[in-house]
């Protein structure tokens, strides 16, 4: 899918990808990766350590992986406590004197549980965002200043809408299972070209050709995918938006 991969590279500073789960984002950000000329650093946030000393030590670490230059004095200041500004001064400053350009990818953005990290990000966009690139993916929107720097010129943002599978797109991943062209469409529309679905739904249908007849069919037949949707969508939500969820659903 070469053509996320050009959106995702044309960002002056920041790539901005977010779409619910089973979009392909981490997928896609890695075959750009592969394919960036510069360096790219990677930090994958987890629920478990989403606070913002560990989210910065897991960041600069990245750096240091793309920069090896950078100054000793940074992870020092790392071990204040608490975190003060000073620390976030002395990574502009020892970006700004890098001699290296590299771009860092920060995956499950909509993670972090301390919102200071938005404003420290913007503080690095603003001061160095042209020698560290970001591309920032989340599942869901967080208050970032994406309309300043969409003014700026600095911002490429990438939705569900460009990260749906097109019909051509679907043609040819479904042909090494043996699923002809019109047929590999026609689940694409079924699932209205959302990744994970589409893949799941074209294994079955490469074990079982009769499968997927209609939307209903797909539904209630591939149980891949409503494990999907229970284990990675339904079972994330608060207890409140999932009972929501439950009785806004419409019952077969």
């Amino acid at each position: 899918r070469e053509r996320l991969c050009r959106r995702i590279g044309s960002a002056e500073r920041v790539a901005w990808v977010v779409a619910p789960t089973g979009y392909g984002k981490t997928v896609a950000i890695e075959y750009w990766a592969r394919h960036e000329s510069r360096p790219v650093g990677w930090v994958s946030v987890d629920r478990a350590h989403g606070d913002r000393s560990t989210f910065w030590s897991r960041f600069v670490a990245a750096v240091r992986s793309v920069m090896p230059d950078l100054d000793d004095e940074v992870e020092l200041a790392l071990t204040e406590e608490p975190l003060g500004p000073l620390f976030l001064n002395i990574l502009i400053a020892s970006v700004a004197r890098s001699s290296e350009r590299a771009v860092v990818v920060v995956d499950d953005f909509d993670l972090i549980v301390d919102d200071r990290v938005l404003a420290e990000l913007d503080g690095l966009v603003r001061a160095v965002g042209d020698r560290l690139g970001l591309v920032i993916a989340a599942r869901s929107d967080r208050p970032l200043p994406l309309a300043a720097w969409r003014v700026s010129g600095w911002l490429v943002e990438v939705n569900e809408t460009h990260l749906r599978i097109t019909a051509d797109e679907a043609a040819f991943l479904a042909a090494p299972l043996g699923i002809g062209e019109d047929d590999a469409r026609r689940i694409n529309h079924l699932v209205e070209g959302w990744p994970i679905a589409f893949g799941l739904a074209v294994t079955s249908a490469a074990r079982d050709a009769s499968l997927f007849a209609d939307s209903r069919e797909l539904a209630t037949s591939d149980h891949d995918l409503l494990d999907h949707l229970i284990t990675h969508i339904l079972d994330q939500l608060p207890v409140r938006a999932r009972d929501g969820a439950r009785m806004l659903s419409v019952v077969g």
